[in-house]
């Protein structure tokens, strides 16, 4: 099997889990909801100008809670 297939299967299987998604080798994957679309990403970094933390809002502003 391709490394690209193997990738995207492990992203599936993390989607499809109970936990609807989590963190891999090379980055993390999430179920968004109801369809794909731009979500906003807030981005935290460190002193050393690396992330260390990440928020995808995906209610976004005109959603209500």
């Amino acid at each position: 099997m391709k490394s690209g297939l193997k990738y995207y299967v492990a992203c599936c299987d993390k989607v499809a889990s109970d936990d609807q998604g989590g963190v891999l080798a090379g980055g993390a994957v999430s179920m968004s909801g109801p369809g794909d679309g731009f979500y906003p990403v807030s981005i935290q970094y460190n002193e050393k100008d690396e992330i260390v933390a990440f928020l995808i809002d995906f209610f976004g502003e005109d959603e209500e809670e």
